[in-house]
């Protein structure tokens, strides 16, 4: 039974079964069995097994990195996996419009795959374009305070709380 993980790969494996199954048909048609028309008695009804003018475009590979959260009582603390990433291919960008904290990047593939004599045995490292959103409440976080440091392919991005006091506001009833 074939696994496959995303829609590319569901499409390629039709695509490889359709060209055995055209070139088994191709052997069948020589012999003198009659075999099924594509066509059938009711002219309304197409065949289903014509997908020949199906095309599809590759995507761009790209993945999320895992994320960690957490807070102490005067900072904000978030973790990112990113593994094989150099810190010149992460972009850390405050978006103040939606209150979110953009960090992206790009993983690199491995060279040895784009040489012309090596063969990929198993794929299960993702790479390509990342990004990922993290919504924060602005009121609370100091944002000139934002630190990051990226060490053993895990960045830590660390953010100051603003003090409490300044978050209480006295209104004077009048």
């Amino acid at each position: 039974m074939a696994t496959f993980y995303n829609l590319y790969d569901l499409i390629n494996y039709l695509e490889k079964t359709k060209e055995n199954d055209s070139t088994s048909k191709n052997v069948n048609h020589q012999s003198n069995t009659p075999q099924p028309t594509s066509q059938s008695s009711n002219n309304n009804v197409q065949s289903s097994t014509k997908c020949n003018n199906f095309k599809y475009q590759e995507r761009e590979p790209s993945f999320e990195p895992n994320v960690d959260l957490y807070e102490t009582k005067d900072t904000v603390y978030i973790e990112l996996e990113v593994p094989g990433v150099e810190k010149s291919d992460i972009n850390i960008d405050w978006n103040s419009n939606a209150s979110k904290l953009v960090v992206s990047g790009a993983r690199k593939k491995n060279e040895l795959l784009s040489n012309n004599d090596s063969k990929l045995l198993v794929n299960e490292l993702e790479y390509g374009n990342f990004k990922r959103e993290i919504k924060l409440n602005s009121n609370l976080i100091n944002l000139p305070s934002i630190n990051a440091n990226l060490n053993n392919g895990v960045l830590l991005i660390k953010i100051s709380k603003k003090p409490q006091d300044s978050l209480n506001i006295k209104v004077n009833i009048q």
